[in-house]
């Protein structure tokens, strides 16, 4: 039984983030739903392929506090460049 470990999502900071393990293992940190330390309300949906589990994608959003409106920030590959979530692509 191989297992293959494509990334690891964890919640609850109050920054939005990404770290590679010395690995190579993907590590994407969200923000927290507090507005605790000045930090926007956020939250993220993750896009995967649901054959390989492979994650391709993700979007932030987040609540504009002056506004108090919910906004979409751009996907994680439009900012990075990338076409995947993946070690070899960041």
């Amino acid at each position: 039984n191989n297992i293959i470990i494509n990334g690891q999502l964890f919640g609850h900071l109050h920054s939005d983030e990404f770290r590679l393990t010395l690995d190579e293992w993907p590590l994407w940190l969200a923000s927290s739903v507090t507005p605790v330390y000045g930090s926007n309300p956020s939250f993220r949906v993750v896009s995967y392929d649901s054959e390989t589990l492979k994650l391709l994608d993700y979007e932030t959003y987040y609540l504009d506090l002056d506004q108090n409106t919910w906004k979409q920030g751009p996907l994680f590959g439009e900012s990075f460049g990338v076409s995947k979530l993946s070690a070899e692509s960041l």
